[in-house]
Protein backbone atom coordinates (compact mmCIF):
# COMPACT_ATOMS: atom_id res chain seq x y z
CA UNK A 1 0.00 0.00 0.00
CA UNK A 2 1.47 3.15 -0.80
CA UNK A 3 1.87 6.41 1.23
CA UNK A 4 -1.02 8.02 -0.45
CA UNK A 5 -3.39 5.17 0.43
CA UNK A 6 -2.27 5.31 3.76
CA UNK A 7 -3.16 8.72 4.20
CA UNK A 8 -6.24 8.37 2.83
CA UNK A 9 -7.28 5.37 4.55
CA UNK A 10 -6.16 7.20 7.52
CA UNK A 11 -8.29 10.40 6.37
CA UNK A 12 -11.62 8.33 6.31
CA UNK A 13 -11.22 6.44 9.60
CA UNK A 14 -11.10 9.56 11.51
CA UNK A 15 -13.92 10.69 10.43
CA UNK A 16 -15.68 7.26 10.73
CA UNK A 17 -18.16 6.55 13.09
CA UNK A 18 -15.73 3.98 14.70
CA UNK A 19 -12.37 6.62 14.38
CA UNK A 20 -14.57 9.52 16.39
CA UNK A 21 -15.49 6.92 18.90
CA UNK A 22 -11.97 5.70 19.16
CA UNK A 23 -10.65 9.41 19.51
CA UNK A 24 -13.13 10.36 22.39
CA UNK A 25 -12.40 6.83 23.86
CA UNK A 26 -8.70 8.36 23.90
CA UNK A 27 -9.67 11.58 25.24
CA UNK A 28 -12.20 10.31 28.02
CA UNK A 29 -9.25 8.18 29.40
CA UNK A 30 -7.02 11.08 28.83
CA UNK A 31 -9.36 13.23 31.12
CA UNK A 32 -9.83 10.70 33.83
CA UNK A 33 -6.03 10.34 34.05
CA UNK A 34 -5.62 14.32 34.15
CA UNK A 35 -8.64 14.36 37.26
CA UNK A 36 -6.78 11.61 38.99
CA UNK A 37 -3.70 13.48 39.17
CA UNK A 38 -5.63 16.67 40.29
CA UNK A 39 -6.95 14.57 42.86
CA UNK A 40 -3.50 13.08 44.13
CA UNK A 41 -2.33 17.15 44.08
CA UNK A 42 -4.98 18.20 45.92
CA UNK A 43 -3.94 15.53 48.58
CA UNK A 44 -0.47 16.43 48.74
CA UNK A 45 -0.69 20.32 49.02
CA UNK A 46 -3.35 20.02 51.61
CA UNK A 47 -1.12 17.61 53.80
CA UNK A 48 2.01 19.70 53.25
CA UNK A 49 0.24 23.28 53.23
CA UNK A 50 -2.82 23.06 55.62
CA UNK A 51 -2.39 23.02 59.57
CA UNK A 52 1.44 24.14 58.93
CA UNK A 53 1.47 27.55 60.60
CA UNK A 54 3.51 27.22 63.94
CA UNK A 55 2.15 30.44 65.79
CA UNK A 56 5.00 30.23 68.58
CA UNK A 57 7.93 30.43 65.67
CA UNK A 58 6.34 33.48 63.92
CA UNK A 59 5.62 35.19 67.51
CA UNK A 60 9.47 34.68 68.13
CA UNK A 61 10.14 36.34 64.44
CA UNK A 62 7.69 39.39 64.68
CA UNK A 63 7.31 40.65 68.37
CA UNK A 64 3.68 40.90 69.43
CA UNK A 65 3.61 44.71 69.52
CA UNK A 66 4.80 44.76 65.84
CA UNK A 67 1.64 43.62 63.90
CA UNK A 68 -1.21 45.52 62.18
CA UNK A 69 -4.39 46.51 63.77
CA UNK A 70 -7.13 45.00 62.54
CA UNK A 71 -10.88 45.67 62.03
CA UNK A 72 -13.17 42.20 61.28
CA UNK A 73 -16.41 43.60 59.93
CA UNK A 74 -19.49 41.04 60.19
CA UNK A 75 -22.19 41.81 57.96
CA UNK A 76 -25.86 40.50 59.87
CA UNK A 77 -29.08 39.89 59.33
CA UNK A 78 -31.50 37.43 61.17
CA UNK A 79 -30.36 35.54 63.54
CA UNK A 80 -29.52 31.91 63.82
CA UNK A 81 -28.91 28.85 66.78
CA UNK A 82 -24.70 28.88 66.11
CA UNK A 83 -25.10 32.83 65.90
CA UNK A 84 -24.11 33.68 69.11
CA UNK A 85 -20.63 30.69 69.17
CA UNK A 86 -20.03 32.17 65.43
CA UNK A 87 -19.70 35.24 66.54
CA UNK A 88 -17.75 35.10 69.99
CA UNK A 89 -15.05 32.69 68.04
CA UNK A 90 -13.78 35.72 66.56
CA UNK A 91 -13.67 37.68 70.12
CA UNK A 92 -11.39 34.97 71.47
CA UNK A 93 -8.92 35.25 68.41
CA UNK A 94 -5.17 35.08 69.80
CA UNK A 95 -3.99 38.91 68.29
CA UNK A 96 -2.70 41.97 70.26
CA UNK A 97 -5.37 44.75 68.37
CA UNK A 98 -8.51 44.00 66.76
CA UNK A 99 -11.55 45.73 66.27
CA UNK A 100 -15.27 43.92 65.89
CA UNK A 101 -17.80 45.64 63.55
CA UNK A 102 -21.36 44.33 63.57
CA UNK A 103 -22.90 45.62 60.30
CA UNK A 104 -26.85 45.73 60.40
CA UNK A 105 -29.20 47.05 58.02
CA UNK A 106 -32.49 47.57 60.34
CA UNK A 107 -32.81 48.16 63.68
CA UNK A 108 -35.71 46.25 63.92
CA UNK A 109 -33.76 43.07 63.45
CA UNK A 110 -33.25 40.81 66.35
CA UNK A 111 -29.80 39.91 65.96
CA UNK A 112 -29.02 43.33 67.77
CA UNK A 113 -30.00 41.34 70.96
CA UNK A 114 -27.15 38.84 70.07
CA UNK A 115 -24.87 41.66 69.31
CA UNK A 116 -25.64 43.81 72.56
CA UNK A 117 -24.93 40.53 74.84
CA UNK A 118 -22.06 39.74 73.04
CA UNK A 119 -20.65 43.33 74.08
CA UNK A 120 -21.91 43.11 77.39
CA UNK A 121 -19.90 39.37 77.58
CA UNK A 122 -16.45 41.30 76.36
CA UNK A 123 -15.91 44.88 77.57
CA UNK A 124 -12.01 44.36 76.78
CA UNK A 125 -12.74 44.10 73.04
CA UNK A 126 -13.04 47.30 71.09
CA UNK A 127 -16.87 46.88 69.38
CA UNK A 128 -18.99 48.81 67.11
CA UNK A 129 -22.22 48.66 65.63
CA UNK A 130 -22.79 50.27 62.13
CA UNK A 131 -26.35 50.61 60.09
CA UNK A 132 -25.80 49.15 56.90
CA UNK A 133 -27.02 50.78 54.11
CA UNK A 134 -31.12 49.45 53.20
CA UNK A 135 -30.22 47.78 49.05
CA UNK A 136 -31.71 49.81 46.76
CA UNK A 137 -32.72 49.02 43.30
CA UNK A 138 -31.95 45.81 43.66
CA UNK A 139 -28.54 46.13 44.87
CA UNK A 140 -26.22 43.27 46.40
CA UNK A 141 -27.58 43.01 50.42
CA UNK A 142 -24.18 41.97 51.27
CA UNK A 143 -21.84 44.72 49.65
CA UNK A 144 -24.78 47.54 50.71
CA UNK A 145 -24.46 46.45 54.10
CA UNK A 146 -20.52 45.91 54.06
CA UNK A 147 -19.57 49.17 52.91
CA UNK A 148 -20.61 51.37 55.79
CA UNK A 149 -18.54 48.80 58.06
CA UNK A 150 -15.13 49.45 55.66
CA UNK A 151 -15.73 53.07 56.20
CA UNK A 152 -16.13 53.04 60.14
CA UNK A 153 -12.56 50.83 60.15
CA UNK A 154 -9.76 52.37 62.31
CA UNK A 155 -7.39 50.02 61.90
CA UNK A 156 -4.76 49.12 58.85
CA UNK A 157 -6.18 45.89 57.99
CA UNK A 158 -9.79 45.18 57.10
CA UNK A 159 -10.65 41.31 57.29
CA UNK A 160 -14.36 40.75 55.90
CA UNK A 161 -15.82 37.58 57.26
CA UNK A 162 -19.64 36.31 57.29
CA UNK A 163 -21.95 35.62 60.37
CA UNK A 164 -22.39 31.46 59.87
CA UNK A 165 -18.90 30.81 60.39
CA UNK A 166 -16.38 30.22 63.24
CA UNK A 167 -12.68 30.37 63.42
CA UNK A 168 -9.22 29.14 65.30
CA UNK A 169 -7.85 31.20 67.78
CA UNK A 170 -4.72 31.60 65.67
CA UNK A 171 -6.76 32.49 62.35
CA UNK A 172 -5.80 36.04 62.67
CA UNK A 173 -2.24 35.66 63.20
CA UNK A 174 -1.57 33.23 60.07
CA UNK A 175 -3.44 35.38 58.32
CA UNK A 176 -2.27 38.78 59.09
CA UNK A 177 1.31 37.07 58.58
CA UNK A 178 0.86 36.90 54.95
CA UNK A 179 0.06 40.28 54.33
CA UNK A 180 3.25 41.39 56.76
CA UNK A 181 5.24 38.98 53.98
CA UNK A 182 3.88 41.00 51.00
CA UNK A 183 0.57 39.24 49.90
CA UNK A 184 -2.39 41.79 48.76
CA UNK A 185 -5.20 39.22 49.80
CA UNK A 186 -5.83 36.50 52.14
CA UNK A 187 -8.60 34.42 51.90
CA UNK A 188 -9.63 30.79 53.30
CA UNK A 189 -10.83 27.51 52.51
CA UNK A 190 -14.12 27.10 53.25
CA UNK A 191 -15.33 23.80 55.06
CA UNK A 192 -18.23 23.11 56.99
CA UNK A 193 -18.96 21.62 60.63
CA UNK A 194 -21.99 19.29 61.57
CA UNK A 195 -23.50 19.49 64.81
CA UNK A 196 -26.27 17.15 64.75
CA UNK A 197 -24.66 14.60 61.76
CA UNK A 198 -28.23 14.98 59.91
CA UNK A 199 -27.98 13.97 56.24
CA UNK A 200 -28.62 17.96 55.33
CA UNK A 201 -25.26 18.85 57.34
CA UNK A 202 -23.09 15.30 56.09
CA UNK A 203 -23.99 16.68 52.86
CA UNK A 204 -22.67 20.46 53.18
CA UNK A 205 -19.70 18.74 55.00
CA UNK A 206 -19.17 15.66 52.14
CA UNK A 207 -19.05 18.27 49.54
CA UNK A 208 -16.67 21.37 51.02
CA UNK A 209 -14.66 18.43 52.12
CA UNK A 210 -14.15 16.74 49.02
CA UNK A 211 -15.30 18.02 45.54
CA UNK A 212 -15.07 22.00 46.70
CA UNK A 213 -11.71 21.73 48.70
CA UNK A 214 -10.41 19.79 45.42
CA UNK A 215 -11.10 22.68 43.20
CA UNK A 216 -10.29 25.42 45.68
CA UNK A 217 -6.49 23.43 46.59
CA UNK A 218 -5.65 22.97 42.80
CA UNK A 219 -6.65 26.36 42.08
CA UNK A 220 -4.41 28.23 44.70
CA UNK A 221 -1.33 25.21 44.02
CA UNK A 222 -1.72 27.06 39.99
CA UNK A 223 -1.97 30.43 41.76
CA UNK A 224 -5.59 30.76 39.73
CA UNK A 225 -7.90 33.17 41.60
CA UNK A 226 -10.30 31.22 43.97
CA UNK A 227 -11.69 33.91 46.35
CA UNK A 228 -14.74 33.63 48.23
CA UNK A 229 -16.37 35.93 49.78
CA UNK A 230 -16.69 34.35 53.08
CA UNK A 231 -13.62 35.56 54.50
CA UNK A 232 -11.07 38.05 52.94
CA UNK A 233 -8.14 39.87 54.71
CA UNK A 234 -6.34 42.57 52.92
CA UNK A 235 -5.28 46.24 53.56
CA UNK A 236 -7.84 48.85 53.83
CA UNK A 237 -5.87 51.44 52.15
CA UNK A 238 -5.24 48.83 49.00
CA UNK A 239 -9.06 47.79 49.50
CA UNK A 240 -10.19 51.39 48.58
CA UNK A 241 -8.16 51.92 45.86
CA UNK A 242 -8.79 48.70 43.86
CA UNK A 243 -12.61 48.37 44.69
CA UNK A 244 -13.99 52.26 45.80
CA UNK A 245 -14.84 50.78 49.48
CA UNK A 246 -16.55 47.92 47.52
CA UNK A 247 -19.18 50.20 45.94
CA UNK A 248 -18.87 48.84 42.46
CA UNK A 249 -19.53 45.44 43.23
CA UNK A 250 -23.01 46.80 44.17
CA UNK A 251 -24.81 44.74 41.11
CA UNK A 252 -22.39 41.94 41.46
CA UNK A 253 -23.55 38.58 42.31
CA UNK A 254 -19.74 36.78 42.66
CA UNK A 255 -18.38 40.37 44.12
CA UNK A 256 -16.02 37.98 45.76
CA UNK A 257 -14.44 36.48 42.35
CA UNK A 258 -14.66 40.20 41.04
CA UNK A 259 -12.50 41.52 44.02
CA UNK A 260 -9.65 38.50 43.41
CA UNK A 261 -9.63 39.20 39.76
CA UNK A 262 -8.75 43.07 41.05
CA UNK A 263 -6.38 42.75 43.28
CA UNK A 264 -4.42 40.03 40.28
CA UNK A 265 -4.82 42.84 37.75
CA UNK A 266 -3.34 45.38 40.09
CA UNK A 267 -0.56 42.75 40.64
CA UNK A 268 -1.50 42.12 44.38
CA UNK A 269 -0.52 38.81 45.30
CA UNK A 270 -3.70 36.38 46.69
CA UNK A 271 -2.41 34.18 49.47
CA UNK A 272 -4.43 31.10 50.68
CA UNK A 273 -4.41 30.85 54.54
CA UNK A 274 -3.07 27.62 56.04
CA UNK A 275 -6.01 27.66 58.41
CA UNK A 276 -9.83 27.21 56.79
CA UNK A 277 -13.02 28.44 58.08
CA UNK A 278 -15.64 26.51 59.25
CA UNK A 279 -18.98 27.16 58.62
CA UNK A 280 -21.32 26.78 61.33
CA UNK A 281 -25.06 26.84 60.35
CA UNK A 282 -27.52 26.77 62.79
CA UNK A 283 -29.94 24.25 60.57
CA UNK A 284 -29.90 22.97 57.80
CA UNK A 285 -31.87 21.28 55.20
CA UNK A 286 -31.50 18.24 52.79
CA UNK A 287 -33.41 21.09 49.80
CA UNK A 288 -31.93 23.98 51.08
CA UNK A 289 -28.19 22.76 50.26
CA UNK A 290 -29.67 21.54 47.09
CA UNK A 291 -31.27 25.32 46.10
CA UNK A 292 -27.56 26.25 47.15
CA UNK A 293 -25.87 23.66 44.51
CA UNK A 294 -28.08 24.88 41.87
CA UNK A 295 -27.97 28.90 42.73
CA UNK A 296 -23.78 28.60 42.90
CA UNK A 297 -23.84 26.22 39.26
CA UNK A 298 -26.00 28.58 37.63
CA UNK A 299 -24.38 31.66 38.36
CA UNK A 300 -20.98 30.23 37.47
CA UNK A 301 -22.44 29.00 34.48
CA UNK A 302 -23.48 32.46 33.51
CA UNK A 303 -20.13 34.34 34.45
CA UNK A 304 -17.98 31.64 32.53
CA UNK A 305 -19.99 29.86 29.96
CA UNK A 306 -17.02 27.15 29.48
CA UNK A 307 -18.19 25.96 33.12
CA UNK A 308 -20.98 24.16 31.05
CA UNK A 309 -19.03 20.90 31.13
CA UNK A 310 -18.40 21.08 34.84
CA UNK A 311 -20.34 17.64 35.37
CA UNK A 312 -17.40 16.16 33.71
CA UNK A 313 -15.04 16.46 36.86
CA UNK A 314 -17.79 15.04 39.22
CA UNK A 315 -17.79 11.21 39.84
CA UNK A 316 -20.83 9.58 38.45
CA UNK A 317 -20.59 11.18 35.00
CA UNK A 318 -17.28 10.47 34.77
CA UNK A 319 -17.60 7.33 35.18
CA UNK A 320 -20.05 6.80 32.49
CA UNK A 321 -17.60 7.66 30.12
CA UNK A 322 -14.68 5.94 31.61
CA UNK A 323 -16.93 2.86 31.68
CA UNK A 324 -17.73 3.31 27.45
CA UNK A 325 -14.32 4.13 27.03
CA UNK A 326 -12.45 0.62 28.38
CA UNK A 327 -15.79 -1.16 26.46
CA UNK A 328 -15.42 0.35 23.17
CA UNK A 329 -11.34 0.02 23.67
CA UNK A 330 -10.80 -3.47 25.38
CA UNK A 331 -14.08 -4.61 25.87
CA UNK A 332 -14.52 -3.96 29.62
CA UNK A 333 -17.30 -4.70 31.27
CA UNK A 334 -18.77 -1.24 31.72
CA UNK A 335 -20.63 -2.08 35.08
CA UNK A 336 -17.08 -3.29 36.28
CA UNK A 337 -15.23 -0.52 35.06
CA UNK A 338 -17.36 2.14 36.48
CA UNK A 339 -17.82 -0.31 39.98
CA UNK A 340 -13.89 0.55 39.93
CA UNK A 341 -14.00 3.98 38.86
CA UNK A 342 -16.09 5.12 41.66
CA UNK A 343 -14.81 3.05 44.16
CA UNK A 344 -11.06 4.64 43.50
CA UNK A 345 -12.70 7.84 43.91
CA UNK A 346 -14.41 7.47 46.75
CA UNK A 347 -11.49 6.19 48.16
CA UNK A 348 -9.44 9.52 47.10
CA UNK A 349 -12.28 11.74 48.78
CA UNK A 350 -11.99 10.10 52.00
CA UNK A 351 -8.41 10.12 51.73
CA UNK A 352 -8.80 14.04 51.02
CA UNK A 353 -11.44 14.50 53.83
CA UNK A 354 -9.16 12.74 56.14
CA UNK A 355 -6.19 15.28 55.60
CA UNK A 356 -8.65 18.51 56.16
CA UNK A 357 -10.14 16.77 58.98
CA UNK A 358 -7.02 17.01 60.92
CA UNK A 359 -7.54 14.80 63.69
CA UNK A 360 -7.83 10.66 64.27
CA UNK A 361 -11.31 9.49 62.74
CA UNK A 362 -13.43 7.10 64.83
CA UNK A 363 -14.98 4.23 63.15
CA UNK A 364 -18.50 4.80 63.94
CA UNK A 365 -22.21 4.80 62.82
CA UNK A 366 -21.16 8.40 61.51
CA UNK A 367 -18.90 7.07 58.88
CA UNK A 368 -21.95 5.43 57.08
CA UNK A 369 -23.91 8.36 57.24
CA UNK A 370 -21.34 10.15 55.61
CA UNK A 371 -20.95 7.45 53.14
CA UNK A 372 -24.69 7.69 52.44
CA UNK A 373 -24.33 11.29 51.95
CA UNK A 374 -21.53 10.88 49.58
CA UNK A 375 -23.36 8.89 46.98
CA UNK A 376 -26.45 11.37 47.51
CA UNK A 377 -24.11 13.87 46.69
CA UNK A 378 -22.80 12.87 43.65
CA UNK A 379 -26.20 11.41 42.44
CA UNK A 380 -27.38 14.79 42.62
CA UNK A 381 -24.57 16.86 40.61
CA UNK A 382 -26.53 15.63 37.22
CA UNK A 383 -30.31 17.15 38.40
CA UNK A 384 -28.56 20.11 40.06
CA UNK A 385 -27.02 20.84 36.86
CA UNK A 386 -29.82 20.06 34.72
CA UNK A 387 -31.80 22.31 36.97
CA UNK A 388 -29.34 24.92 36.82
CA UNK A 389 -28.99 25.26 33.07
CA UNK A 390 -32.90 25.80 32.71
CA UNK A 391 -33.54 29.05 33.72
CA UNK A 392 -31.61 32.41 33.95
CA UNK A 393 -33.10 33.62 37.68
CA UNK A 394 -31.61 33.09 41.12
CA UNK A 395 -33.56 33.80 44.11
CA UNK A 396 -31.90 36.38 46.36
CA UNK A 397 -32.80 38.53 49.47
CA UNK A 398 -36.82 38.36 48.34
CA UNK A 399 -36.17 39.08 44.86
CA UNK A 400 -35.62 37.39 41.54
CA UNK A 401 -32.27 38.41 39.68
CA UNK A 402 -31.68 37.77 36.00
CA UNK A 403 -28.02 36.36 35.61
CA UNK A 404 -26.54 37.46 32.13
CA UNK A 405 -24.35 36.02 30.11
CA UNK A 406 -20.63 36.27 30.43
CA UNK A 407 -21.28 38.73 33.07
CA UNK A 408 -21.50 38.42 36.97
CA UNK A 409 -23.75 41.04 36.63
CA UNK A 410 -27.77 40.65 36.89
CA UNK A 411 -30.79 42.36 36.41
CA UNK A 412 -33.91 42.73 38.34
CA UNK A 413 -37.50 41.22 37.45
CA UNK A 414 -39.02 41.87 40.55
Amino acid sequence: MTLRELIIQGYWYLFSVSGILSILSYFFIGLLIFIYTCHIISILYAKKFLYSFDSDVFLQLHPWESLPSVSIIKPLKGTDTNLYSNLESYLKLRYPKFEMIFCIQSETDPVHQIVDQLISDYPSIKTKKVKGFEPKNFENPKVTNLVPGISAAENDLVWMADANICVEPNTLLEMASHIMEGGGLVHQLPLSMSLNHTLAECLEVVYFYTSHARVYLMASFFGVNSTNGMSMLFPKDVLNEITQGLKKYFFSSMEDNRIGKDFVKSNRTLKLSRIPLYQNFGSRTVDAFRKRMVRWTRIRMYFMPWLTFEPCIECFPTGILFAFAFYYLYNVNPLLAFTVHVLLWFISDATLSYVLLNKPLTFDGLLLMYTLAWFVREALVIPNFVQAICSKKIYWSGHDRTLQCCTDEYVTNT
